[in-house]
């Protein structure tokens, strides 16, 4: 398998994903920024990695806009990596439920 940090290099465009603050504004836990890159017909989907946060596998780790980001999966279309941010960003208010 073609190593992530070659692939991040070849990248068609990138592009940072931001949750829409006003529907996590009154939560404690709060859903993170994530990154989509098409690489032809491979949309890689990285998370970005809060202040101070690490990632054991450094090889699967990326710079962007001076932000880090650690590769997640590795979707065939950009709207199911979409669809895969949405389903995370559902899980946290579902988290945030318990909070309440």
């Amino acid at each position: 398998m073609t190593n992530k940090i070659h692939l991040c290099e070849d990248a068609l465009f990138q592009k940072v994903i931001t949750p829409p603050l006003e529907e996590f504004q009154d939560y404690k836990i709060k859903p993170t920024n994530y990154m989509i890159q098409d690489v032809g017909e491979n949309f890689l989907l990285h998370r970005e990695l809060s202040e101070g946060e690490s990632s054991q596998s450094k090889e699967m780790m990326s710079r962007y806009e001076g932000k880090m980001y650690v590769f997640l999966y590795n979707f065939p279309s950009e709207e199911e990596a979409l669809q895969a941010i949405h389903s995370y960003w559902n899980a946290i208010k579902q988290l945030n439920s318990f909070e309440k």
